[in-house]
């Protein structure tokens, strides 16, 4: 084999390897943000796909108050739940299933609260293809 042969052979190779590690392993974020001001004992939903096995972070901050933080997976099973919130929360996982997550805000105070939502979910470039 010549030279010339070789070295176009392991440029093609490098390429499709590169192509591989973009598509498949090299993380990219993807937020949802909200905010939204709750009344006294006022709850609010966040509704969010997720994809299994899917890096996800959820940051939520408030001020004005404590408010109650609850996350549902596509069953119903409680990921989160009722963790009470006074200045800021964070929580990092791997999405259990692929489905719709229900994210659950609760003001169970007298006051209004201010809330400010990330969703920050982490997927591969071939996810969002």
């Amino acid at each position: 084999m010549s030279k010339l042969k070789i070295v176009l052979l392991s440029a093609l190779i490098s390429i499709v390897v590169i192509i591989v590690i973009l598509l498949f392993f090299i993380p990219l974020s993807q937020t949802f943000p909200a905010s939204v001001h709750l009344y006294p004992y006022e709850s609010h939903k966040l509704i969010f796909n997720d994809t299994q096995g899917s890096g996800t972070e959820i940051l939520v901050m408030t001020s004005g108050g404590q408010v109650s933080l609850s996350l549902s997976s596509p069953t119903g099973q409680k990921i989160i739940d009722n963790v009470e919130v006074t200045s800021s929360y964070y929580y990092d996982f791997n999405a259990p299933e692929t489905g719709t997550y229900m994210l659950c805000i609760k003001n169970p105070q007298t006051s209004g609260a201010e809330v400010t939502i990330h969703i920050i979910e982490e997927r591969s470039l071939i996810s969002f293809l």
